[in-house]
């Protein structure tokens, strides 16, 4: 599976004229380990490093966390104000993002939460609106029901539905007249179209940019998707997953006082301001380069993932690799060039500033590092839904719950679980994948020989429902 790893953090990039041939560029490698697909901030575009930086002041949700759900916030502030094209059809910088991870200690409702407040200017300034103003400016949605979505987004096609709870959204959709929600929200995603009908309603508002944010626990989402059917739906696989694991993310229990970081955080209404007057709709293209490197990391991925992972995760992967690397290259495009965009609005010529507009090879590259950690993500929540049917995963967890410190040898755990080497082996890479366990080599006393040594980790408590949980 390939990974892009870069060597240096690029200084922010602000010009419209095209990576020339001889900047040095990373290049992806090929069967990146975990510790390699491991976030790494120092690789991320500089405006996510300020934005961790400063929403860190504040709260002590990863960083992996806090780039998962700004991502969305920023695009409903560019709304369809911006697109590409992919095979004839306009693709928004909306995007779908779930957060996932124990309760309390993974801060996924921390993270959200500091994403939206990044809005909280603006939704000031709509309190002296009249509630029909209101209603219709106000970019985010909270519980709602077809029929209102529907009528909410034909006022303003621009909006982030915003649930800490992603049940609720399950329970909306299974509730009386809402049938059908979730096949409508998919087609939506695809079609920027949304076509409701009823016996009392017909709504089709069209060009729609909705974006989406929520929260879950491991267990809740193996409790809502429990079938093959539910587990390959279309729905699921047009989200990107963020995967919280205490474990490996950061534990730090400091007590903070948001309002150190407050007037900054209030400061990127300066930028959201600027996208939501955007003259749109304006479209973006890849430079030419910029599309070359693309093409050539994307198209030999499908037979990488389909055979190592199967055909259901390239479902996931696709949708990664197309769809939502061109939103994330949007949105990089556009936060790094925000000074030019703010000239060419001052000055009046915002249509020369995106008739040149071309996202380059650098920005399409850190598109690809966010999508190859999402993909990343995505092997991890495809285990945790399947988690139930995972008899060998879990007999190894059992054994291991019951050794000393929870750890133990590779003979020992085999000898323990009775799985051959191959089973054995199969498991012991999904839970690898899940965080659910550690591995590493000891050298064995007496001798040159490596031993391998297997750990619990704090979220196979959550995952597999272990008593006791250690503090």
């Amino acid at each position: 599976m390939k990974i892009l790893i870069k060597e240096e953090k690029y200084m922010q990039y602000s010009t419209m004229q095209s990576i020339s041939e001889q900047d040095i560029l990373p290049e992806p490698i090929i069967g990146g380990n975990k510790q390699e697909s491991k976030f790494n901030v120092d690789l991320l575009p500089d405006f996510l490093n300020d934005y961790i930086g400063i929403a860190q002041k504040g709260c002590n949700a990863s960083a992996k966390a806090l780039v998962a759900s700004w991502l969305p916030v920023i695009s409903v502030q560019l709304g369809n104000n911006v697109y590409m094209v992919n095979n004839s059809h306009k693709i928004y910088p909306n995007l779908w993002v779930i957060l996932i991870g124990p309760s309390s200690q993974s801060q996924k409702s921390t993270a959200a939460n500091m994403a939206i407040s990044t809005l909280n200017p603006y939704l000031r300034s709509l309190d002296n609106k009249s509630e029909t103003d209101y209603n219709k400016l106000n970019p985010i949605i909270g519980r709602v029901t077809q029929t209102k979505l529907g009528s909410m987004l034909k006022e303003n096609p621009s909006r982030l539905l915003f649930l800490n709870e992603f049940g609720n959204l399950l329970e909306l959709a299974h509730s009386s007249g809402n049938k059908g929600m979730i096949q409508t929200l998919t087609d939506l995603y695809d079609r920027n179209e949304y076509n409701y009908n009823s016996m009392s309603n017909n709504i089709i508002p069209k060009d729609c940019a909705l974006s989406f944010l929520s929260c879950c626990t491991d267990s809740s989402m193996q409790q809502y998707f429990k079938t093959n059917a539910d587990q390959n739906s279309g729905f699921l696989q047009r989200a990107l997953y963020c995967i919280i694991s205490p474990s490996s993310e950061n534990t730090d229990i400091t007590f903070k006082d948001n309002t150190a970081c407050a007037e900054e955080i209030e400061n990127y209404e300066k930028i959201f301001n600027l996208f939501r007057n955007i003259p749109g709709p304006f479209e973006i293209k890849l430079s030419e380069s910029a599309n070359k490197y693309a093409t050539d990391y994307v198209n030999p991925l499908k037979d990488e993932i389909i055979n190592e992972y199967g055909n259901n995760v390239w479902s996931y992967g696709v949708r990664i690799y197309t769809q939502a690397f061109l939103k994330i290259s949007i949105i990089i495009f556009m936060m790094e060039n925000i000074d030019d965009l703010r000239n060419a609005m001052e000055t009046g010529k915002w249509a020369d500033f995106f008739k040149s507009a071309q996202i380059n090879q650098e920005q399409v590259t850190q598109a690809l590092l966010l999508c190859d950690y999402f993909f990343n993500d995505v092997l991890k929540f495809i285990n945790i839904i399947e988690s139930g049917k995972l008899e060998n995963e879990a007999k190894i967890i059992e054994k291991l719950y019951l050794c000393p410190d929870y750890k133990a040898t590779h003979s020992e755990l085999m000898r323990k679980t009775h799985l051959n080497a191959n089973n054995f082996k199969k498991a012991i890479k999904t839970l690898i994948q899940q965080d659910a366990i550690t591995v590493r080599e000891e050298k064995s006393l007496g001798t040159y020989k490596k031993k391998l040594i297997y750990t619990l980790n704090p979220i196979a408590w959550d995952m597999y429902n272990l008593p006791h949980k250690p503090r």
